[in-house]
C-alpha cells in the first residue's frame, strides 16, 4: 500500500491550508466620465491628484467647467479616481469649392454632406475667415454663414469643414488630407490597430484628439548641413538686392546692399538698413557678418516680420520671410575688411550642441557611407500646455533612421519607436520621404531634407458638456458597467446642466450600472437652472428633478450648486456638488468605515465654497428630505454642511439610509469574493464548517467596528438539504442587524416639583 507519493520508506510533508479569510476590499474607488480637452478617448485613466488631472486631460475652459471641477473637487477629499473622456469621434471633414461674395453671408457650393454648425477650418484663398460656421443650408447649391460671419472678399475658394459636434485630432501634414476623421487616434491601442493606414501626407498626429493639439510644433534636424551651415556673402554697391538662401544647400549666396558715402575708403560706410531674406520657417540665424578684428566689429542684427505658417487646404511648410536690419550703420575704418560669410544654425542647436551624424550602431552594423542620426524637438508653440508660447515640451537627441538601430543598452533607437513610445504629445505615423528609413545595412543618406518644422493643425474639441449627446456620455460610463473589468464603488454624474439630458444621464447610470452591479453608488445633483438664479422656485425645481429619477438605494441626490473660484481662468463659477459629496464618502471611509454616515457636523463639511447657489432654510430642508433630497446648507460659524443620509429608494427601509446601503455593499462584496474559493469543493459538513469559520470572524470584526448590532451565519444541513446538494449548490444565510445612523435628535427638558422623585417620572411624559 502506498501513502501519498511514497513508494519506499521515508517522510513526506503535506500542508493543508484551512486559513481562508474574508478579505478587506477597497470601497472608495471613484469613477467618472465627461468632456475633457485632452487625453485618451474611451479609456479608463487612473488619477490621484488634481495636478495629474490637468496634466492628462487639460485645464478647464468654458467647454467643460462642471466636468473638470467635479473630478477636481472629488480629488480634494480622495486620491483614487478613474476618468473616462467622452467625445463624439465619428464626424466628417468634407472639402468643397465655394463661391463667396464680399460682405454676404450666402455662399454658393455643393451642400451634399454639409450640415448647419459645421466649421470652416481651411481655405486655399482669403475670401472667408477660418472658424466661420454654417448657419443654415439653403438648398443643394447654397448655404448661409452664421450671423457673425460673412465673406471677406469675392472669390472661389476650396474650403474644408468639420462637424462642430465631433472631436478631431491635430495633424502635421505636407499636403491636402481629405478625410481627417480617419487620422484620429483615440488611445494607444487605437494607434497600434491603425498603424500603417494613415494618410501618407500626414507625418505627425497629436497624441490625443482636441483643439489643444493645434499648439504643437515639431522641429526635426537629420544632417550636419541642417544643423549648421556657412553661406557665402556677396556685397554689391549702390543698389537694392534680395538675400536669397536655399536651406540645406552649400551653394546659395546671400546678397548684401553695399553703399558708401563717397568719402575715402577709410571712412567707407556699410548701410544695410532693410534687406529681405527667405528662409525655411523657424530657423536660428547667428553670426551674420563679421568685420575684421576690431573691437567695434560685429554688430547685432534685428530680425523682424517672421513668416507665419500657412493653414490652407493645400498648404505645405511655408518659407518664412525676415527683414534684417543692423542695429546701427557700420563704418569701416582703416585696415578693416569684410568677412563675407554667414553661419546658419538649426533653431534648436542650443539644446543639442553636437550635429547629428552617424551612430555607433550604423558604423558597426550598417552602411558606413550613410548618416542616420536625428534630433527632434516638440514645441508648445501656442503655450496651451505650458502657459508660455515656444516652450520645449520634449527633446530627443541622436535617434536613428535605421529601423533596426539599437543603443549601448540594447534598446531601440529607431526614431519612430522612441518617440511613439515616450512622447506625451505626438505620434509619428509616416516618414518624411520615400526611402527615409531602412535597415542600417540599406539606409541611404538624406536627400536635401536636413531640417523640417511642421505645425499641427485642424484639431477640434467637439461638443461642450452642455451640448454633448446622452449617447456619447452613456458610452463613456459603460466602461464602469462590469465588476469583472473594474472595481469601483462610487460614480459621479458630473455635469448638471442640460435639462432632460441631465436627468436622463442619471437614470441611465442608475438603471444600467448601479442596479445591475449592485456594488456602486451614483452621486448626482439637480440641474444647474434648478438652483442657480431660480429666484424662489428652488425647492419646487429640485423636488421635481428628484421625481424624474429612478427610485434606487444605489443613488444619492444633493440639493444644488456651490460658487467656487476657478484658478485656471481667474473667475468664479457655480459648480455641482456631487463631486464634493462623493469625496465626503471617501474621506469618511478613510477616517472611519463605509457604514458611517458622511454627513453632519463631524464629517459633512464641504470644501472650497464661496457661497451656495441656494442654502435651504429649515422649512425647505424638511421638504427636500421628505423627497429623498439631501440638503446642503451654510450655517453661521459652522461652514457649509451636508445634512442628509438618504438614498433614492423612495420608501422607508433600512436601505433608505446610505450608511446601511454601503454597509451591505461592503460585506456582500467581501464575502462573495471569499466564497469563490469554495467553488467545486465538496458540499459536506466539513466544507460548510470551513465557510462558517471564515465568515463569522469577519462579521465579528464588523460588529466590533460598530457596523452591525448582531449577526448570524447559517450554513449547515438546515439550509443545505439533499435537494440543494443534488443541485450542486451550497447555501449560506447571513442575517444582519445593521447599525442605524441618527437622523433626528429630540431633547426633552422636564421641569418637576422639588419633592418629585426622578425615578417615578422617567418616561412617563412620553
Amino acid at each position: 500500500m502506498e501513502f501519498g507519493n511514497l513508494v519506499s520508506p521515508g517522510v513526506q510533508v503535506i500542508e493543508v491550508d484551512l486559513t481562508g479569510a474574508v478579505p478587506n476590499l477597497a470601497t472608495t474607488v471613484g469613477g467618472f466620465a465627461g468632456v475633457f480637452r485632452w487625453g485618451p478617448l474611451e479609456r479608463r485613466v487612473l488619477i490621484d491628484t488634481e495636478k495629474l488631472l490637468w496634466a492628462r486631460f487639460g485645464k478647464p475652459t468654458n467647454l467643460n467647467p462642471e466636468t473638470y471641477f467635479t473630478a477636481a473637487n472629488f480629488l480634494a477629499y480622495a486620491d483614487t479616481l478613474y476618468c473616462v473622456r467622452a467625445a463624439n469621434a465619428t464626424g466628417s471633414s468634407p472639402i468643397v469649392t465655394a463661391t463667396f461674395v464680399a460682405n454676404s453671408i450666402t455662399v454658393l457650393a455643393n451642400t451634399t454632406g454639409l450640415v448647419a454648425g459645421m466649421i470652416i477650418i481651411a481655405s486655399n484663398g482669403s475670401a472667408v475667415a477660418l472658424d466661420s460656421t454654417i448657419g443654415s443650408i439653403i438648398n443643394s447649391t447654397a448655404f448661409n454663414l452664421d450671423s457673425a460671419s460673412h465673406a471677406l472678399a469675392n472669390g472661389d475658394n476650396q474650403i474644408q469643414l468639420v462637424s462642430n459636434t465631433s472631436v478631431f485630432a491635430a495633424i502635421g501634414n505636407t499636403a491636402q488630407v481629405a478625410n481627417l476623421e480617419y487620422n484620429l487616434i483615440k488611445h494607444e491601442d487605437d494607434y497600434l490597430a491603425k498603424a500603417g493606414t494613415f494618410d501618407s501626407d500626414v507625418l505627425y498626429i497629436a497624441r490625443y484628439p482636441g483643439k489643444m493639439g493645434d499648439s504643437i510644433r515639431v522641429s526635426l534636424c537629420d544632417s550636419a548641413n541642417g544643423f549648421t551651415e556657412t553661406q557665402n556673402l556677396v556685397a554689391v554697391g549702390n543698389g537694392g538686392a534680395t538675400i536669397a538662401l536655399n536651406v540645406g544647400s552649400n551653394t546659395a549666396n546671400v546678397v548684401i546692399i553695399y553703399n558708401h558715402d563717397g568719402s575715402s575708403q577709410n571712412n567707407a560706410r556699410l548701410a544695410v538698413n532693410t534687406a529681405t531674406v527667405n528662409f525655411q520657417a523657424n530657423m536660428q540665424i547667428t553670426d551674420f557678418i563679421q568685420f575684421g578684428n576690431s573691437s567695434i566689429g560685429t554688430q547685432a542684427l534685428k530680425i523682424t516680420n517672421i513668416g507665419v505658417y500657412s493653414s490652407n487646404v493645400n498648404s505645405t511648410v511655408a518659407a518664412a520671410q525676415f527683414n534684417l536690419q543692423f542695429e546701427q550703420d557700420l563704418r569701416l575704418i582703416a585696415n578693416m575688411t569684410l568677412v563675407n560669410s554667414m553661419t546658419r544654425f538649426w533653431e534648436w542647436f542650443v539644446l543639442d550642441q553636437v550635429a547629428p551624424g552617424q551612430s555607433e550602431y550604423m558604423r558597426t552594423y550598417g552602411n558606413t557611407s550613410a548618416n542616420d542620426e536625428i534630433h527632434m524637438v516638440v514645441i508648445d508653440e501656442g503655450g496651451v500646455f505650458s502657459g508660455v508660447p515656444g516652450t520645449v515640451l520634449e527633446s530627443y537627441k541622436f535617434l536613428s533612421r535605421a529601423t533596426d538601430a539599437k543603443g549601448l543598452d540594447g534598446q531601440s533607437t529607431y526614431y519612430r519607436n522612441v518617440v511613439n513610445g515616450k512622447s506625451k504629445y505626438i505620434y509619428i505615423v509616416n516618414d518624411r520621404a520615400i526611402g527615409y528609413t531602412n535597415t542600417a545595412l540599406n539606409l541611404a543618406s538624406t536627400q536635401n531634407n536636413d531640417i523640417s518644422s511642421i505645425h499641427l493643425h485642424y484639431g477640434q474639441d467637439g461638443s461642450s458638456e452642455g451640448a454633448i449627446s446622452l449617447g456619447v456620455l452613456a458610452n463613456a460610463y459603460d466602461f464602469f458597467a462590469s465588476p469583472e473589468d473594474i472595481d469601483v464603488s462610487i460614480l459621479m454624474q458630473g455635469k448638471a446642466r442640460g435639462g432632460l439630458n441631465n436627468e436622463g444621464l442619471a437614470n441611465y447610470i442608475i438603471d444600467n450600472i448601479c442596479e445591475i452591479r449592485k456594488d456602486v453608488i451614483l452621486f448626482c445633483s439637480p440641474d444647474y437652472f434648478d438652483t442657480v438664479n431660480a429666484f424662489g422656485n428652488e425647492v419646487d425645481n429640485v423636488i421635481e428633478f428628484r421625481q424624474s429619477l429612478t427610485n434606487s438605494s444605489y443613488a444619492f441626490l444633493d440639493s444644488g450648486h456651490k460658487y467656487q473660484y476657478d484658478r485656471y481662468n481667474d473667475l468664479y463659477r457655480y459648480l455641482p456638488l456631487n463631486g464634493d459629496i462623493a469625496g465626503l464618502a471617501v474621506r469618511t471611509d478613510n477616517l472611519t468605515d463605509p457604514w458611517w454616515a458622511f454627513a453632519g457636523y463631524n464629517r459633512g463639511h464641504i470644501k472650497n465654497v464661496v457661497k451656495l447657489a441656494w442654502s435651504p432654510r429649515k422649512t425647505f430642508r424638511d421638504a427636500l428630505y421628505k423627497n429623498d433630497v439631501n440638503p446642503v446648507f451654510t450655517e453661521r460659524g459652522q461652514g457649509t454642511l451636508l445634512l442628509g443620509n438618504k438614498t433614492l429608494l423612495g420608501k422607508e427601509s433600512a436601505f433608505s439610509r446610505m450608511n446601511v446601503r454601503r454597509l451591505f455593499i461592503t460585506i456582500e462584496k467581501a464575502i462573495s469574493t471569499a466564497a469563490k474559493f469554495f467553488l467545486f469543493e465538496l458540499n459536506d459538513s466539513f466544507t460548510r464548517a470551513l465557510f462558517r469559520n471564515m465568515v463569522t470572524p469577519y462579521m465579528r470584526e464588523i460588529q466590533g467596528r460598530r457596523g452591525v448590532y448582531d449577526f448570524l451565519v447559517v450554513c449547515d444541513e438546515t439550509n443545505n438539504t439533499p435537494e440543494v446538494i443534488d443541485s450542486h449548490t451550497m447555501v449560506a444565510d447571513i442575517y444582519v442587524k445593521p447599525e442605524r445612523a441618527i437622523d433626528f435628535i429630540q431633547l426633552y427638558f422636564v421641569a418637576t416639583r422639588t419633592g418629585t422623585s426622578f425615578q417615578e417620572i422617567i418616561g412617563s411624559f412620553r
